[in-house]
């Protein structure tokens, strides 16, 4: 990726342009994107045995994974550019957003070493944990090559970008709560003390990369129709957060999203400011 980058850096520096080569453009486009299953881990560093745990130890913290099924999302994307010859450099801000749906995978002690269940039929549990999206805000430096074809009506092109993003988390939500149902409740504390409860929104900035490859279509002389897929590379976000409600007063846990990369496909229009 970067050694792409590089290479056609160097061949644009290198390249004499005169005022007929240069060429400013405006470009809108939407479309959509799809991903693959995201993972949601997170840890905290609670060191409480709760009353339908066995713990042979006192645990030092606990540690928990989710799989992230993403809905098909939203891609908005705008960008300013121009050309030089057959090359074009241009800054886009995007926003692309999808919903999720969060899947229970796993649950551990924070060294990795399986949480057992006690044998006690005296408490019950329940929770209930979603996340409502996931966004990511995005100011990237694109470069393509355009590879015109002789007696086409189409010119198509490849391109490659970096940049940073705002990446938030929406929604994400937890709640347990413990219940005493059959006397002796014989834990440390009345059951209410164990349950805890989580609301937040989490953000960080992360890297993006992305490669991409279109075509475009020539409305008139000053406007052009297109049609771009991208693999977009994002990094993980990484956030602490803390609790409305725990047993550990201003405990916080640190959620990790990662594998979210995705694809997308847009359809632009670009009009060229002096053609």
């Amino acid at each position: 990726m970067n050694r792409l980058l590089i290479t056609f850096l160097i061949s644009i520096i290198g390249m004499p342009v005169t005022a007929q080569d240069a060429e400013w453009y405006l470009e809108v486009g939407a479309g959509f994107m799809v991903s693959d299953t995201l993972r949601q881990a997170g840890f905290n560093g609670d060191n409480i045995c709760y009353p339908t745990n066995a713990c042979a130890n006192q645990p030092t913290g606990y540690r928990w994974f989710y799989d992230l099924d993403a809905d098909v999302g939203s891609n908005l994307e705008a960008a300013v550019g121009r050309s030089f010859g057959k090359y074009r450099l241009e800054i886009a801000a995007s926003n692309r957003k999808s919903d999720l749906n969060q899947l229970f995978d796993s649950i551990s002690h924070l060294d990795g070493s399986t949480l057992e269940s006690a044998s006690t039929d005296n408490y019950s549990y329940s929770d209930e944990t979603r996340i409502d999206s996931i966004s990511a805000s995005s100011l990237t430096l694109n470069i393509y090559m355009d590879l015109p074809l002789a007696d086409l009506p189409v010119d198509p092109y490849i391109g490659a970008g970096a940049g940073l993003s705002r990446a938030k988390l929406s929604g994400l939500y937890f709640s347990s709560r413990y219940e005493c149902v059959r006397e002796p409740c014989d834990a440390e504390y009345p059951a209410s003390f164990y349950n805890s409860h989580q609301v937040v929104n989490l953000m960080d900035t992360v890297l993006n990369a992305n490669v991409s490859a279109g075509v475009d279509w020539d409305v008139r002389e000053d406007i052009s129709l297109g049609l771009k897929l991208s693999y977009v590379m994002t990094g993980n976000l990484k956030q602490q957060a803390g609790y409305i409600n725990h047993p550990i007063s201003g405990i916080e846990n640190t959620t990790k999203i990662s594998e979210m990369s995705r694809w997308s496909l847009t359809v632009r229009l670009r009009y060229w400011i002096a053609r």
